[in-house]
C-alpha cells in the first residue's frame, strides 16, 4: 500500500513545531490528546506435568528452541511465553535411560490462557486394562482384562499391584485396596484375565488368576475404578459412572468412562477398542453387551438376531470374536449355534474315548430342530476338529469341583481350554467313574451352565461287534445329550423334576434316556414295561426294546411337548401315552392285557403327568442369563465363564 501525503506551504512548523514557537508542545498534546504508549500485549506460559519418572535423562523441547530437563515426577511451565493465537509444539528431545515417555496435549494453539494441560507420562509397564465386567454382588466375580502392549518383552503380573474398590465376599463394607498380583507371564501382545475369587472352587488357569485377599475381593457396581499400579506408580487406570477416584501418579482426563451396565445385563463389559487406545479420557471406552474376555476386543455391535449367545458379528465371513474365526468353525447368523469343547481321559476302556458315531447322533438330533451342534474334539476326530479338544490324565474318579483323590473338572477346564472360548463354549470331559454323587451314575451337568460330564467307564462296555459299537455310539450320545440339556436348562421332566414321565418323550427323562425314545404307534410301552419290570411288567429286556440301543436305529430326541396329560388316577391304558398316532395302548397297570382306565402311582404320588415343550424352551446364550436354576436355593454364577451353576441332580442316572 502506498500513502501520500499533501502538506500546505509553511504547514511544516504547525504540525512538527520549530525552536522558535512557543507552545508547540501544546499544539502537538491538544491534537491528539488520546494517544499513550502502547500496552505490553498478554503472553501466556505452556507447560504441564511430568508422571512416573524413575530415572534421569528426560528434555522436553519448546518448538525445537527451550529445553527443560527433569529426573523426577514435576509440574513444570517453559520459560518463553506466547502471544494469544500462537502455535506451540512441545516435544520429548530425549527419553530418559531406562524407560519411554509419550507425550499427550503436546502441540495446540493459545487460546488466552495458560497451557496447562500437557502430560508426559513414563512407562513403568506395558500392562493396559482393556475390559471391566459387570458386577452387583461380592460373591459373583469381578473381572478385569489386562494386555500386553509391549511387541517383544513378556511381562509378569507378579509385578504389578491391581487397585481398585473392594468388598468381603460374604457383603459389608466398601474398601479401596491395593492387590497383590500371582506370578503369571503374559507374553508380547497377550491377554490375561483377573478375577475375584468369589468362590473357593474357583481355579486359576493359563492365563487366568483369581484375587482374594483375607475375604476382600474386587468389587464395583456401576460406579468404580480400576487401576494396575508398578513400583507405586500408576501403570494405567479406568474410573468409570460417577466415581470421582483419582489415579495414584498419572493424570485422568475429565468424566468417567460409561457407568457399568445395571444388574440384569449379563456378560456386558465396558471395554476399550481394538487398538487399546490409551489418553487417560472416558473416549476411549464404551459399553458393549458383548464382552470379548482373554482376546482382543472385536466385537463393537450388540445384535444376536438367533438369541445363541455368540454375536451377530462373530457369526458372517470376516468377523471374529475375541480374535477366533467362528464363522469357519461353523456359526452362522440365521441359525442358533452351540459350541462343545470335549476334552477326554486316556483309557483303555472305549466308553470313555469320544466317538464319531456318537457325536453324529447329538449334531442330527439339534439339526433336525434349526440348532448347529460344533463339537470339539481336536485331532481325535477330524470332521470334529475346532482347535480345542484335548486329552487329559487319566483319573479313576472326576468331580465337578474339588473332591479328594479326583480329577477336579474345573482345573481341567482351567489348564486346558482357551480362556476365549469360555465365553461362548460348553466344556464337556469323557471321564472314568463321577465320584461326587451315587456311585454308577453316568454323567453330571450344571443347569443352565456350561460344564458336563460324561462318565462311562464303569460299566465295561466292549466294542468289535456291531452291536456293541452301537451300544457305545448310543449310550455316549444319549448321555451327551442328557447333559447339555442341564446345560440348557432342561430338569428330568423338562420344567420341573419329576423324572419317568411317561408321557414325556425325551432323553432328559430317565425312562427314555438310555432305553432311547419309543416307537410311537409301535409297541410305544416297551420302555416303560422295562422300567416297571420290577412291579410285574413283562418286559424282553432292553436288547429287544423296538430301536434298542444296539440298533442304530437307536432314537434320542428332546420333546416337543405334543403329548396329552396323563391322570394316573385315571389312565386309559387304551389312549396310550397319548402322542399323535398313539396307537396300540400301554399296560400301565402290568396286569398284562391292555384294559380299561386304571390307577397307577408311577412318579411320586397320583397326580397329572404334563409333557413339555423342551425344544421352544432351550437356553442357549448361557453367560446371559444369571437366574440359575429356580428349584435350587444357592446361585452360583459369574459374568466371566458362568462358572458354578447349580447341578442336576443325577442319582440313579445310568443304564
Amino acid at each position: 500500500m502506498v500513502v501520500v501525503v499533501a502538506v500546505l506551504a509553511g504547514g511544516c512548523d504547525k504540525l512538527f513545531g520549530s525552536g522558535d514557537d512557543e507552545g508547540d508542545d501544546d499544539v502537538f498534546a491538544d491534537a491528539r490528546p488520546d494517544v499513550v504508549p502502547d500496552a505490553e500485549p498478554a503472553r501466556f506460559e505452556i507447560g504441564g506435568r511430568v508422571a512416573n519418572l524413575l530415572g534421569t535423562g528426560l528434555i522436553l523441547e519448546l518448538d525445537g528452541g527451550e529445553q527443560l530437563t527433569f529426573d523426577a515426577d514435576a509440574t513444570f511451565a517453559f520459560d518463553e511465553a506466547r502471544l494469544d493465537g500462537a502455535d506451540y509444539t512441545v516435544t520429548i528431545a530425549t527419553q530418559p535411560a531406562t524407560q519411554a515417555c509419550v507425550i499427550r496435549n503436546g502441540a495446540g494453539t493459545i487460546g488466552a490462557d495458560d497451557i496447562d494441560d500437557i502430560e508426559v507420562e513414563c512407562a513403568v509397564g506395558t500392562l493396559r486394562i482393556t475390559e471391566v465386567s459387570t458386577c452387583f454382588f461380592a460373591n459373583v466375580p469381578c473381572w478385569v482384562e489386562v494386555f500386553n502392549a509391549s511387541t517383544t518383552d513378556a511381562e509378569n503380573l507378579s509385578a504389578y499391584r491391581l487397585r481398585s474398590n473392594a468388598s468381603p465376599r460374604a457383603g459389608g463394607t466398601i474398601t479401596t485396596r491395593s492387590f497383590l498380583l500371582p506370578s503369571l507371564v503374559i507374553p508380547p501382545g497377550g491377554y490375561a484375565i483377573v478375577r475375584g475369587r468369589g468362590s473357593d472352587d474357583l481355579v486359576d488357569g493359563l492365563n487366568l488368576v483369581n484375587l482374594l485377599e483375607g475375604d476382600l475381593v474386587p468389587y464395583w457396581a456401576a460406579n468404580g475404578f480400576v487401576e494396575l499400579t508398578k513400583s507405586d506408580k500408576t501403570v494405567d487406570f479406568v474410573r468409570f459412572g460417577s466415581s470421582a477416584t483419582t489415579p495414584t501418579t498419572i493424570g485422568w482426563n475429565g468424566a468417567g468412562a460409561p457407568a457399568v451396565p445395571d444388574t440384569d445385563v449379563y456378560g456386558a463389559v465396558v471395554a476399550r477398542d481394538a487398538a487399546a487406545t490409551d489418553t487417560n479420557a472416558a473416549s476411549n471406552w464404551t459399553t458393549r453387551a458383548f464382552g470379548t474376555p482373554g482376546g482382543v476386543n472385536d466385537i463393537t455391535l450388540d445384535a444376536d438376531t438367533d438369541n445363541d449367545g455368540i454375536p451377530d458379528q462373530a457369526e458372517v465371513s470376516g468377523g471374529r470374536f475375541a480374535g477366533l474365526d467362528l464363522f469357519a468353525m461353523g456359526a452362522r447368523t440365521a441359525q442358533p449355534d452351540i459350541f462343545l469343547e470335549i476334552d477326554y481321559m486316556t483309557s483303555a476302556d472305549p466308553g470313555v474315548t469320544p466317538r464319531q458315531g456318537a457325536l453324529d447322533k447329538v449334531v442330527a438330533a439339534f439339526a433336525a430342530h434349526g440348532i448347529a451342534v460344533h463339537p470339539d474334539v481336536g485331532s481325535l476326530i477330524s470332521d470334529y476338529n475346532l482347535g480345542g479338544g484335548n486329552a487329559v490324565a487319566s483319573s479313576a474318579l472326576i468331580a465337578l469341583g474339588a473332591f479328594n483323590g479326583a480329577a477336579n473338572h474345573y482345573a481341567l477346564k482351567a489348564a486346558n481350554m482357551d480362556v476365549r472360548r469360555q465365553a461362548y463354549a460348553h466344556y464337556a470331559v469323557f471321564a472314568e467313574e463321577l465320584t461326587d454323587v451315587p456311585a454308577g451314575t453316568a454323567g453330571l451337568a450344571e443347569v443352565e451352565g456350561n460344564d458336563l460330564v460324561v462318565a462311562l467307564g464303569f460299566l465295561n462296555l466292549a466294542s468289535g461287534t456291531t452291536a456293541n459299537n452301537n451300544r457305545l455310539d448310543n449310550y455316549q450320545a444319549t448321555t451327551l445329550m442328557h447333559e447339555l440339556g442341564h446345560n440348557l436348562g432342561l430338569l428330568h421332566g423338562g420344567n420341573e423334576d419329576a423324572n419317568h414321565k411317561a408321557n414325556y418323550i425325551s432323553v432328559m427323562n430317565y425312562l427314555y434316556s438310555f432305553a432311547g425314545l419309543p416307537t410311537i404307534g409301535t409297541d410305544e410301552g416297551d420302555r416303560y414295561r422295562l422300567f416297571r419290570a420290577g412291579a410285574g411288567c413283562a418286559t424282553a429286556g432292553e436288547d429287544n426294546l423296538t430301536n434298542s440301543p444296539t440298533a442304530t436305529t437307536f432314537v434320542l430326541d428332546f420333546s416337543t411337548g405334543t403329548s396329552l396329560p396323563l391322570a394316573e388316577g385315571a389312565l386309559l391304558e387304551s389312549a396310550g401315552l397319548r402322542r399323535p398316532n398313539s396307537a396300540g395302548g400301554v399296560d400301565f397297570n402290568c396286569s398284562g392285557a391292555i384294559s380299561g382306565t386304571v390307577s397307577v402311582d408311577v412318579v411320586a404320588g397320583i397326580t397329572t403327568l404334563n409333557d413339555y415343550d423342551d425344544w421352544s424352551n432351550l437356553e442357549l446364550a448361557f453367560v446371559r442369563n444369571g437366574s440359575g436354576a429356580s428349584a435350587q436355593v444357592e446361585v452360583r454364577f459369574d459374568h466371566f465363564t458362568d462358572e458354578l451353576r447349580p447341578l442336576a441332580d443325577e442319582t440313579g442316572f445310568r443304564p
